[in-house]
């Protein structure tokens, strides 16, 4: 059984470091932006209708059928 360490290559220690582009050494990282956000102003978040709501009460309650499960249970 070959084991993919053993292909050739020397067995190096990895230390995790973050790194900017220009190579300085940084220890906070860069995260993206929020997908809701655009261009730094506020989410605009709608929340779900009621009719969208049922669909997915009544779209859950088929998956739980479909796996033998009661839908009503507590």
């Amino acid at each position: 059984m070959t084991i993919a360490s053993s292909n050739g290559f020397k067995r190096v220690e990895s230390v995790s470091t973050a790194k900017s582009i220009n190579g300085n050494e940084n220890n906070q990282l860069e995260t993206r932006p929020d997908r809701n956000t655009q261009n730094g102003h506020q989410p605009n978040l709608q929340p779900p209708l009621e009719e969208l709501n049922q669909e997915m009460i009544n779209a859950v309650s088929t998956i739980l059928l479909g796996v033998g499960e009661d839908p009503q249970r507590e």
